[in-house]
């Protein structure tokens, strides 16, 4: 393992962190980036990560029961909440999420910077309303950017092999690398039946329209008892809504508010 790998692990706990690129499985190392107010930060390597988004792994050494699609809660001493990701769960229950780093989070610099025996103060926090549905037929699941993590845990998770169709949006086809490798191989392994991406970089096209090019589909997904479950920016979440509003009128189905009250369509929107 390289000496200078993101590797953390809890002195309290146990639980041990990893981060390694989403695009390469290249373990995540050690650089620094001068942020807008001068201040300094340790992330990955910039110049291989530029988008500054990076996967993150972490594993308990006691047994934690979760699912994809529960929520990480963790907590700097320094700020008064916690912060909430939606997470995934990897094949070997260790804890997938993905983190952009912004120019002014806290929270997103604590995690890129992290240094070996720093202390991970995080818990698990069941989320009952944005677990796949058990034996699910059908499933059509919608994300923007790192929106995307529970869905991949759910696509692993899909051992009996129900069909998964993912759309997807993100600034450009740089952002999508990070996830591509994950989405091929669970397509390959018939975990998803199929992918449908857009990016809004230069063209200004978002997940969203992806629906309504699609809409008759999803109609008929809709329609047939499918569940479709949203996941990522409120702003998205509410234009998709927006959609399937759209969809459910000219379709002539029941009305959005039937199929969200019987929990049909799952949000998990921030």
């Amino acid at each position: 393992m390289p000496k200078n790998m993101y590797t953390y692990e809890c002195d309290k706990c146990g639980m041990s962190v990893n981060a390694s690129c989403g695009k390469c499985d290249t373990p995540l190392e050690n650089d620094h980036l001068t942020l807008e107010n001068g201040s300094v930060v340790q992330i990955s390597n910039p110049e291989q990560h530029p988008k500054l988004t990076f996967r993150l792994k972490l594993k308990s050494n006691e047994s934690i029961s979760f699912v994809s699609g529960d929520l990480l809660a963790i907590k700097i001493e320094t700020e008064g909440q916690e912060r909430l990701y939606s997470v995934g769960r990897g094949s070997n229950n260790e804890i997938i999420l993905y983190i952009k780093v912004h120019p002014f989070g806290v929270y997103s610099h604590y995690l890129s910077s992290l240094e070996l025996n720093d202390r991970v103060n995080a818990r698990i926090i069941s989320n009952e309303k944005f677990h796949a549905p058990s034996k699910f037929r059908s499933l059509i699941m919608i994300a923007n950017g790192t929106g995307i993590a529970p869905f991949i845990g759910m696509a692993k998770e899909n051992d009996l092999k129900g069909k998964i169709h993912l759309f997807w949006g993100g600034n450009s086809e740089d952002d999508y690398e990070l996830y591509k490798k994950d989405l091929l191989e669970l397509k390959k392994e018939s975990k998803i039946n199929s992918i449908r991406t857009i990016f809004s970089e230069n063209k200004n096209r978002y997940v969203q329209e992806l629906i309504s090019e699609h809409d008759v589909f999803i109609g008929k997904e809709l329609k047939n008892g499918s569940t479709i479950m949203i996941c990522g920016s409120l702003e998205m979440g509410r234009a998709v809504l927006d959609q399937l509003n759209t969809i459910c009128k000219t379709q002539n189905l029941e009305e959005l508010a039937y199929y969200q009250n019987k929990a049909q369509i799952k949000m998990d929107c921030y």
